[in-house]
């Protein structure tokens, strides 16, 4: 197929007729400009509820429930404060991690201003998948937090890979 590709005298080129010297376009913006709402912060809580976390409706009461699990290793490399801390700006509230097997932690809460805090961004369950705001309304750095937290909670850099496994 012809792709923006240019060949040494300017031409644009088929890929399977590139050559040595040929000149590649490159995209030099640095970042999105879709909106500017939403700091790392943010977007990293977020990127974490959707790898190892949770949204969901309790059956006894029928409020949403956000929550998250912290490993060990995430602990100590001082994920658990990270995100506590966060929660603790959006409702000024003390949140004591409930312990899991293994040295885990998990965080769950069904505090309304949470839940409203999520909505603002367009977060919920999972099987909804990735907002629309994420294109449309955030700002680069909630981007950038969103793809650190994702990638932190369920991503493995390898020798020849990046993988997602959420």
């Amino acid at each position: 197929p012809i792709v923006n590709v240019k060949d040494s005298s300017g031409k644009k080129v088929k890929t399977i007729d590139l050559k040595e010297g040929d000149i590649l376009p490159k995209d030099i913006r640095n970042e999105l400009s879709y909106g500017n709402k939403g700091l790392y912060s943010d977007g990293f809580l977020m990127g974490w509820n959707l790898g190892d976390g949770w949204i969901t409706e309790r059956s006894d009461n029928g409020k949403k429930q956000f929550g998250v699990i912290i490993s060990k290793k995430d602990i100590d490399n001082g994920i658990k404060d990270i995100i506590s801390e966060k929660l603790e700006n959006i409702t000024t509230r003390k949140y004591n991690p409930t312990p899991r097997k293994g040295g885990n932690v998990e965080i769950s809460t069904c505090c309304k201003e949470i839940v409203n805090y999520m909505n603002e961004f367009g977060i919920d369950k999972k099987n909804y998948g990735l907002s629309n705001f994420v294109w449309t309304n955030s700002s680069e750095q909630f981007r950038k937090g969103l793809i650190d937290g994702i990638f932190s909670s369920d991503g493995y850099v390898g020798k020849k890979r990046i993988t997602l496994r959420s």
